[in-house]
C-alpha cells in the first residue's frame, strides 16, 4: 500500500478509511468575539432549537421522532449538542441579534421559538420574536399568503437595522 493511505486495484485508487466513528466533533471554535464579528445577524424561521425537548414534547409522533433522529444520524447523545440544538448555546454576548419567526399554528416548533426567545432574554442577548398568528409551519415558502409577505418585510427591516 502506498504511504498516502490509498490502495490500488485494477488501475483504480480507493481511500482507506481508518477505524473509528464517522462523526467527529468539530475542532474548538474561534473565540466568541471573533465569531461574533463574522456573524452579524441570525434569521430563524419556525425551527427546532432544542431537539431533546421537541422529541419529548412530540413522543406520540413517530414521523417527527424519525426526522429528529435522522438529523443527528441516530446518535442520541448529539440531540443536546449545541451545534444541533442552538438553545443549548445561548450565553451572554455569544450570539448576534436573532430574528425569530414562529408560526402560530405550528404544534411542533412554536414552543421552541418561544423557548429560544426566553433564553435569549435571560442572557440579555438581542432578539426579535414575531409569532405570525394563524399561519402553518413552512409559511415562509408560501408567498401568496399575506402573512408570508408581512414576515418578509419584518425580516428585511431587521436585517437593515443589524447588518
Amino acid at each position: 500500500m502506498p504511504a498516502d493511505g490509498t490502495a490500488t486495484a485494477a488501475g483504480s485508487r480507493s481511500a482507506v478509511i481508518p477505524p473509528g466513528p464517522i462523526w467527529q466533533p468539530a475542532p474548538s471554535p474561534r473565540g466568541a468575539s471573533e465569531l461574533r464579528a463574522l456573524v452579524r445577524a441570525a434569521l430563524l424561521f419556525y425551527g427546532v432549537y432544542d431537539l431533546t425537548a421537541t422529541a419529548q414534547r412530540n413522543r406520540s409522533n413517530p414521523g417527527l421522532q424519525l426526522q429528529l433522529s435522522s438529523y443527528v444520524s441516530g446518535i442520541e447523545s448529539l440531540l443536546d449538542d449545541p451545534r444541533a440544538s442552538p438553545l443549548k448555546a445561548v450565553a451572554p454576548g455569544l450570539l448576534p441579534p436573532c430574528f425569530i419567526i414562529g408560526a402560530g399554528n405550528d404544534a411542533w416548533c412554536l414552543a421552541d421559538s418561544l423557548a429560544l426567545a426566553q433564553a435569549l432574554s435571560a442572557a440579555a442577548s438581542p432578539y426579535e420574536l414575531h409569532v405570525m398568528e394563524g399561519l402553518p409551519h413552512g409559511f415562509m415558502q408560501m408567498s401568496a399568503l399575506e402573512g408570508c409577505r408581512a414576515a418578509m418585510r419584518l425580516m428585511w427591516d431587521s436585517l437593515a437595522r443589524n447588518v
